[in-house]
């Protein structure tokens, strides 16, 4: 686990593109919710920041335990 894993929290988004559930792997489609890990920094190190389904997305819990 990375420094920067308690800081990632999960936002519910409005897809305008194709995703696919990093969990279930079911594809997103644009105009779904899904949700998306978020990290609020000035200048944010690259990572890679997972997408969900609505159903992983509230069933798996955030690996920060924030929002």
């Amino acid at each position: 686990m990375t420094k920067y894993e308690q800081a990632k929290y999960r936002v519910r988004t409005k897809a305008r593109i194709e995703h696919t559930c990093f969990v279930c792997g079911q594809m997103i489609v644009a105009g779904d919710y899904y949700y998306r890990e978020r990290l609020d920094m000035q200048k944010p190190p690259s990572l890679i920041l997972k997408e969900f389904c609505e159903k992983c997305g509230i069933e798996q819990p955030s690996d920060s335990g924030g929002t």
